[in-house]
């Protein structure tokens, strides 16, 4: 996971452009917790908190759906003007080992 969160955010100018908010797949699986503290902990120049969103607290485990569905959480955040700041990740990984991670970025409203 560590891999794709870097790959995400290769362009940013890191600390100064931060990721603001992180969406996660995180489900109650103790595998899971692991895996974000160990990205949390490599790449500690990404994060502007270590805190995350994980919607299946509120939703459930939506498994291969999860990608969409943050990628949806975070533009819908932009658009209503709530989102923490102007860049979001959406991370997750699939129980076969897969692993990948978008960097969403807000519009720039001129």
């Amino acid at each position: 996971m560590t891999q794709a969160v870097q790959g995400a955010v290769a362009g940013l100018d890191l600390p100064r452009e931060g990721v603001d908010v992180v969406y996660t797949d995180i489900n109650g699986e103790r595998y899971r917790s692991e895996e974000w503290g160990f990205v949390a902990l490599r790449a500690p120049s990404v994060w502007r908190s270590a805190g995350y969103k994980a919607p299946s607290d509120c939703w459930g485990d939506v498994g291969a759906a999860f990608g969409a569905l943050g990628g949806v959480l975070a533009i819908r955040a932009f658009a209503r003007g709530y989102a923490r700041g102007p860049r979001a990740l959406v991370m997750a990984g699939s129980d076969g080992g897969l692993r990948g991670a978008m960097l969403l970025q807000a519009p720039q409203v001129s």
